[in-house]
Formats: C-alpha cells, structure tokens, sequence
C-alpha cells in the first residue's frame, strides 16, 4: 500500500515473528499484546491509516453509525422491545469481552472450517477488498493452509468469477468476485472495508445473493462475462451500422 517504508517494516515484521513466537509457546494473551504493539506502530509511522478501510485515516465512519443506530433507533422497535429488554448501550462491554478472550484470540480456526467442510456444510468466507485488520493477503493464505480439506487441491486451480451491474456504464466495474469448489466459496468485494454492506451495498447484495442461491436479477446484478457479451453484442450491432463507432460503447 506504500505507508510504510522497507525499514519500517522490519519492525513491523519483527512484531508479527514475536507474537508467532509466543503463541507457539503456549502464550496467547502475549501474542495478543505483540499484536496490538504492531498496530499502534503502523498506525504511528503511517498517518493513522485506519485498520478497517486503508482508504481512510482515523475513525472509519466519523459519525459511527452503527452506534449510533442501536443506542438510539434499535431499541425503539417494537420487534425488539417485545422480546429484549434493553438495558445497556452498544459496546459497553466490548473491552472487558475482549480482555477475556485475548488469550484465544491469536489463535486461528482452520481446523474448524475443514471440519464443517468435511461434514458437508456450505462455508462461505468474505473479505473486503481494502480491509486491513482481516486482509485479503491474509485470508487467502490461511484458506491455502486448509490441508485436511481434501477439495483444497481442486479449489486452488478454480478461476474466480467477477459479478459487476447494469447499472454501470462500460468498461464493467467489477464489485466482486468468487472462487469456489464443491461447498467452499471465497468471496473479495472490491472497494470494501471491513463493515462490507456499509463500503459496498450492491457488491454486498450480490455476494449474499449468490450465497443464499437466490437467483441473480437479470437486469441489475450478473457475472461479469455475461455483461461484456451484452456490450460486444452492442458493440458490432454499432459497427454494422456506422463503421466509424464501432469502438464506442
């Protein structure tokens, strides 16, 4: 991403070998704490590149709506009032959830996923295109580590297929893409942070579209192979016409 320089990333290295260190050793609350020293440094040497969306610093969503939606909207609903009486805000308790956990945190869940692999459960896995505390590089290379699913061989020579929308205008802007295997899918959504519906509504819709096995709207949400033969149909229809744009869209 170039925020930071070869020899920052040393450091930054060098607190990833420390916490891989520790958790081989049995320490997952020191793993954890290595962790979070790698953070606070690439935040320090990079401008507050913001851990959730590398396309903005500081605070994700500056007026965090999603707080502000359960403190002030969520406990208003009648469906949920009926049934939950809601006596704490958002998060109040996050930290205190967080320090309990943090010995398993570091910890990661790859024998589970083969497991529920091996069973026959449909597993999807998402990541956004621009996330950082989950990244892209990351999540592929622990899928890669799925040796005990006996489909990982077949998954990695599968292509991925894009999914763009009608309603942009040529050249296709791709909002997702797939790559899948039997009951294994592997899903990135372009320009997406973490909070994926919230950076990228459509790429969401059609990532949890395609997951669910409802059928793909024929005018708004297609593979992208299939929007470009629609504009190479529209392309030569244009040629046969008038010769002089037939590179126009």
């Amino acid at each position: 991403l170039g925020q930071v320089t070869a020899a920052q990333a040393v450091n930054v290295n060098q607190f990833a070998t420390d916490a891989a260190t520790a958790l081989a050793a049995g320490n997952g609350i020191e793993a954890t704490n290595q962790w979070n020293n790698q953070q606070t440094y690439i935040s320090n040497v990079s401008n507050n590149l913001n851990w959730y969306n590398v396309l903005t610093t500081f605070s994700y969503h500056p007026d965090d709506q999603l707080s502000t939606w359960l403190q002030d909207v969520f406990p208003l609903l009648p469906e949920v009032t009926q049934f939950v009486d809601i006596k704490t805000n958002f998060s109040a308790q996050s930290d205190e959830v967080f320090t309990q956990l943090s010995g398993a945190f570091m910890h990661d869940g790859i024998s589970q996923v083969e497991y529920m692999l091996s069973l026959g459960v449909q597993v999807a896995v998402y990541v956004g295109e621009v996330d950082l505390i989950v990244d892209p590089i990351c999540v592929k290379g622990w899928v890669n580590k799925m040796n005990n699913w006996n489909g990982l061989p077949e998954f990695q020579k599968q292509g991925t297929q894009a999914f763009s929308s009608t309603q942009f205008a040529y050249p296709l802007q791709v909002l997702a893409t797939k790559q899948s295997y039997e009951n294994f899918q592997l899903w990135t959504v372009s320009t997406a942070g973490h909070m994926v519906p919230a950076d990228s509504p459509l790429g969401a819709e059609i990532m949890f579209t395609s997951i669910i096995g409802a059928p793909l709207s024929a005018e708004a949400i297609l593979p992208i192979e299939e929007l470009q033969r629609r504009d190479l149909v529209k392309i030569a229809s244009a040629s046969a016409i008038n010769p002089e744009k037939r590179f126009l869209p």
